[in-house]
C-alpha cells in the first residue's frame, strides 16, 4: 500500500512538471495585454526543426556554431534548431515582429511574426520566400532554410506564463465611520 501511495506521489508530482505548450499569437498578446517588459520573461519555444544552411568559403572551413557538411561537392555550413529549443525575446518591433535567440550570443536571432492567415501566430519570417524555401539572416549572414522551417512558429508553456502574470490582492473591507 506504501508503495502504491509513493508511485502516486511521484507520478503527480512529474505531471505537474510537464508543459502546457501552445502557440504563442497576437491574440494571447492581446488578452494578456503583454508589453516590452513581460515578453521579454516569456520562454519561448520551437514547434518544428528550423535548419538553416549556407555556402561555406574554403576559409571558413573553422564552423563554430554549426556543422560542415559537403554538399555536389560544395562546403555547406548548416544550423538547426530542434523542435522544442528554448528562445528568448531580445528584440521587437511596432510591426510585432520578435527577435528570438536560441544561442547564448545575441547576435544568433530569427525573426518571427504575426501571420494574420494563420490564427496570428508567430511564424518564422525570411526577407524573401521563393515556394517554402526562405533567405533568412542569423548571426548577420545570409542563410536559406528548407520547406519544412517555413511552417515552424512559436510556442509557449501557457502555464508557467499563467503564474507568472497574476497579481492577487484581498480586499480587508470597509466599514462606515
Amino acid at each position: 500500500m506504501r508503495l502504491l501511495i509513493g508511485l502516486c506521489v511521484i507520478l503527480f508530482a512529474l505531471s505537474s512538471c510537464t508543459k502546457n505548450l501552445v502557440p504563442y499569437s497576437g491574440y494571447l498578446q492581446e488578452k494578456h495585454n503583454w508589453g516590452k517588459p513581460e515578453i521579454e520573461q516569456i520562454q519561448f519555444y520551437t514547434s518544428k526543426d528550423i535548419v538553416l544552411y549556407r555556402n561555406a568559403a574554403d576559409s571558413e572551413t573553422q564552423i563554430v556554431n554549426g556543422t560542415v557538411k559537403i554538399k555536389n561537392g560544395k562546403q555547406v555550413e548548416e544550423v538547426v534548431i530542434k523542435a522544442g529549443t528554448p528562445g528568448v525575446a531580445i528584440w521587437q518591433a511596432k510591426d510585432n515582429r520578435y527577435g528570438i535567440c536560441f544561442d547564448d550570443d545575441d547576435d544568433h536571432f530569427l525573426t518571427f511574426g504575426a501571420n494574420p492567415e494563420k490564427q496570428k501566430r508567430f511564424y518564422l519570417l525570411a526577407s524573401e520566400w521563393n515556394g517554402k524555401n526562405g533567405i533568412v539572416t542569423y548571426n548577420g549572414e545570409q542563410y536559406s532554410t528548407n520547406a519544412s522551417s517555413a511552417d515552424a512558429f512559436l510556442l509557449i508553456d501557457l502555464k508557467k506564463t499563467k503564474n507568472l502574470y497574476v497579481r492577487s490582492r484581498t480586499a480587508k473591507g470597509r466599514t462606515v465611520n
